[in-house]
């Protein structure tokens, strides 16, 4: 990004009028005769031999306007205009990085812990995208006009065997698996509940299904709570069964490991 641009992005009110200087007017031998004259340069002064450039009407305007204001004040050489310049030049590299640094303190962005300030800038466009998210809202927002779930007999006992399936595959204990038995406990639940994960409303489009609150025990009505199919797959394609089932294994033994402290 260059250096116009991230003054834009990241500086409100923005003036990016630092100035012109002619580098090429004087050189090694003649800098201190042609800096201390206190004439504006002229505008052949600013054509440049490396750019293959010159100087537009309009530009060579603003620059004898800044002459102009700047000897009403301090301004008395072109070594005063060369001052100027430089820390308008440095002010406008300074004030957006300095608006970064406040937004890292505002966003709490560990400015230790990235490589460079982009990625400190990428740190905050992300906390910035998510700033006004609800974390107890319903995403996405929506009417869902599709009809409302019920729970039906055979719709039940399907799940039922597929839950039985799915522990003696994993090896869990299903010992206490939901029955055919409890299909009017879980009428009455998907009824009038909402999906434990996501907050969405169940509905023949949106079907429900039971996610086990402990990964490494079965579908017992105690640890299984009513959830979005859609994002029970979801999260069995972050996370694995294996990769759940060993993460609370790990976290169990670690917690009977670690001494309590009276």
């Amino acid at each position: 990004m260059e250096l116009k641009q991230a003054a834009k992005d990241f500086v409100n009110g923005f003036d990016d009028r630092k100035g012109m200087f002619p580098y090429e007017a004087f050189n090694i031998d003649n800098v201190y005769e042609v800096l201390s004259k206190s004439e504006p340069f002229t505008m052949e002064d600013f054509n440049s031999s490396l750019k293959k450039t010159k100087i537009s009407e309009l530009d060579y305007q603003i620059y004898l306007e800044d002459v102009k204001r700047l000897h009403q004040h301090r301004v008395k050489n072109r070594w005063d205009y060369l001052q100027f310049y430089d820390e308008q030049d440095t002010y406008i590299m300074i004030k957006p990085l300095m608006t970064l640094i406040n937004l890292q303190f505002k966003y709490k962005i560990d400015m230790f812990s990235f490589m460079s300030m982009e990625a400190c800038s990428n740190a905050i466009k992300y906390v910035k995208a998510y700033e006004d998210i609800d974390v107890n809202g319903v995403y996405p927002k929506f009417e869902d006009n599709s009809q409302k779930f019920y729970l039906t007999e055979n719709y039940w006992q399907s799940k039922v065997k597929g839950y039985l399936s799915q522990d003696k595959h994993q090896k869990r204990d299903s010992t206490n698996n939901v029955q055919d038995s409890d299909y009017n406990y879980f009428k009455q639940l998907f009824k009038g509940s909402n999906c434990s994960i996501c907050g969405c409303k169940f509905t023949f489009d949106n079907k429900p299904t039971l996610d086990k609150i402990d990964n490494s025990k079965g579908h017992s009505k105690d640890n299984v709570q009513p959830c979005c199919s859609c994002t029970r797959v979801s999260l069995d394609n972050l996370y694995p069964q294996s990769t759940l089932t060993k993460s609370y294994q790990s976290y169990l033994n670690s917690s009977q490991m670690t001494p309590k402290l009276n």
